[in-house]
């Protein structure tokens, strides 16, 4: 794997519980969960941009400043405190990323010049964060554990009294993995070759969810048991009865939004509101040369209404037009839907996860400490 020395150096120590490290006291503040250098070129003069919300599927004009959330990069170290020092690695993050992106979309800039190896890993650090960091991620998180936990109970609990539980995972465990994910995902993406598109007009969307992944073909590909109709299970719980066994259903679940950067055909991030950075197919290049393509009239319509379909349906909560954008309002928004897909649903549980969920955003924050069992044991 390749390494990156200028993460590494960057990284602060995440004094997650559980675990043993000195711990760092700090307050915790707004996060920009789309990075702030991002916003502002799709804002006026008055850093403001069009901003429609799935959560209440209302627009409105809003502030760079005002489209952060607090707290929700804040977790709890050992000594039980909240510590925002993941911002400090996200700055760093945005900071390295932001400079060469400064230089592909100048237009000083030569096409098929190459990038700096250095230059190179930070771009595809950058993308890897943007697609971890996101409320998505976490709140598909939450469904998950809600989803689990509560089957662990099906059967023993009546299904009236398990609607009425929500089970939602500390914060923790999401900021947990969001540089080892970040750190796969950019290895991955590192051989494929890169391109910047720009249009002759500013049509593109930005939201919380920037980065689209897309496929040739259908990449969920499905477990045996995923047709198991009612009958055929009831007939597999009498035969392991009979047998003696216990009885293993393997439940196949996915996002509603394309994921999987391995085998993806392309993937795909706006940078500004008619420049796009595409990843091409996954195979090796033998420079880190960036070509550089341009899309006029109805070229740059089209892949502008199928790049913004695809950021829209993959985000959570927020989508970003430019400010200037007459038409931004006129086209239709996807509404509030589900998130999470299992196949072949059997229970209540199951029809209830491939539902609309009631709460759209995850929790942010909590000071509790997130297992205070094994904090004891950390110290012991």
């Amino acid at each position: 794997t390749r390494p990156h020395p200028r993460l590494a150096a960057a990284e602060p120590d995440l004094h997650l519980v559980p675990g043993r490290t000195r711990s760092t006291h700090r307050q915790s503040g707004r996060a920009h969960i789309i990075p702030r250098f991002l916003l502002r070129r799709w804002a006026d003069r008055c850093e403001q941009v069009q901003v429609y919300s799935r959560e209440d599927g209302r627009y409105s004009r809003r502030a760079v400043s005002d489209i952060a959330v607090r707290d929700f990069y804040t977790f709890i170290d050992l000594e039980g405190h909240s510590n925002s020092r993941l911002e400090d690695l996200l700055s760093k993050v945005e900071e390295d990323g932001s400079a060469v992106i400064n230089t592909l979309t100048s237009r000083f800039y030569r096409p098929g010049s190459r990038l700096t190896a250095e230059q190179r890993d930070a771009l595809d650090m950058f993308v890897a964060f943007q697609l971890v960091r996101g409320p998505r991620s976490r709140r598909e998180m939450e469904l998950l554990a809600d989803y689990f936990v509560k089957s662990s109970f099906e059967g023993e609990i009546p299904d009236d009294e398990i609607a009425k539980i929500e089970i939602s995972p500390h914060q923790n465990q999401h900021i947990t993995s969001l540089c080892d994910r970040a750190r796969s995902i950019s290895q991955v993406i590192h051989p494929r070759p890169i391109s910047i598109v720009h249009l002759d007009q500013k049509l593109l969307w930005l939201s919380d969810e920037p980065v689209v992944i897309e496929h040739d073909v259908s990449n969920n590909l499905h477990h045996p048991d995923c047709g198991l109709t009612e009958s055929q299970l009831k007939r597999r719980m009498r035969a392991a009865r009979r047998a003696g066994r216990d009885v293993a259903i393997v439940r196949h679940v996915r996002s509603e939004r394309s994921q999987g950067v391995l085998d993806a055909s392309a993937i795909a991030m706006p940078l500004a509101p008619n420049v796009a950075l595409i990843y091409g197919a996954n195979r090796p290049q033998r420079d880190l040369a960036v070509h550089s393509h341009t899309l006029a009239g109805r070229s740059a319509i089209r892949l502008a209404r199928n790049l913004n379909i695809e950021v829209a349906s993959a985000a959570l909560d927020v989508i970003v037009g430019d400010a200037k954008d007459a038409n931004f309002r006129d086209g239709p928004m996807p509404g509030r839907t589900p998130l999470l897909h299992i196949c072949s649903p059997q229970s209540r549980l199951d029809h209830a996860l491939n539902s609309t969920p009631r709460r759209l955003r995850p929790v942010r924050y909590t000071s509790d400490p997130p297992d205070a069992d094994q904090r004891a044991r950390d110290r012991a």
